[in-house]
């Protein structure tokens, strides 16, 4: 018999949707694909915690998802999305 996951909920800050637009399909595509993942795995072997912040990123390409994970309510919350050039300067 297999044990459920715990299943999150996922929240978005209102900047991600508008950035998610300006992104290529293809990177948008794959990008869009991490985010659902994170519902079952918050915490994939991938995602790294960032330091001075609770916060992890996430690596899809040349873009960086970052977010917060809220393991009482079950919620992760993106915060931010972009390319790795810029998406640090953003949280600053």
């Amino acid at each position: 018999m297999l044990k459920s996951q715990k299943q999150y909920a996922l929240l978005q800050h209102p900047n991600v949707r508008k950035r998610l637009k300006s992104i290529p399909r293809q990177d948008r595509l794959r990008i869009q694909k991490k985010i659902e993942s994170l519902a079952q795995t918050p915490r994939p072997k991938s995602c790294e915690k960032l330091k001075k912040v609770d916060a992890y990123r996430l690596r899809i390409g040349d873009y960086r998802i970052v977010y917060r994970v809220d393991d009482k309510n079950s919620i992760v919350v993106i915060d931010a999305i972009g390319h790795r050039s810029q998406i640090y300067h953003h949280r600053a």
